[in-house]
């Protein structure tokens, strides 16, 4: 026959697992950046679509990502950013093509989202690159650059 105290250390050392398990990650954040890469490819990266890859509700994700300190737009952002960093660096696809790559519908929404993150627009950017004079630099969550 069990006792009270042990049904209640039982349901304590369950509590105790069950809080570490809602605590821990459900994915690294390098995982859902490339997961975000490839969503990107076929459209707008939606968060419920990310989730729904991953076997989580829209809000799960998000809870996971506060805990983690940032939001999912933050990621998008960062790996618009580097993606965008690197068509403009190694490839010579025009202002407009890599901003459709990135799911920019308009060039100039992609031009100043790139001036967001960079300082600097992507034309510069892709000039500063070539004469190897720009270091690479990634938002943070306020889309302002970080320094090197």
């Amino acid at each position: 026959m069990t006792t009270d105290r042990g049904i209640r250390d039982q349901i304590s050392r369950r509590g105790a697992f069950l809080a570490l398990i809602d605590r821990k990650p459900v994915v690294s954040v390098l995982s859902l950046k490339a997961l975000i890469a490839d969503l990107a490819r076929t459209g707008h990266p939606a968060i419920g679509r990310l989730a729904k890859h991953l076997g989580l509700s829209t809000r799960s994700l998000q809870r996971d990502l506060e805990r983690r300190g940032t939001a999912y737009s933050d990621l998008v952002d960062r790996v618009r950013y580097e993606t965008a960093q690197d068509l403009l660096s190694r490839t010579s696809r025009t202002i407009a093509e890599v901003g459709a790559r990135l799911g920019y519908r308009d060039p100039s929404s992609f031009s100043r989202a790139f001036a967001r993150w960079s300082g600097v627009s992507p034309r510069s950017y892709r000039a500063a690159r070539r004469r190897q004079t720009l270091p690479d630099r990634a938002p943070d969550r306020q889309g302002a650059r970080h320094p090197d």
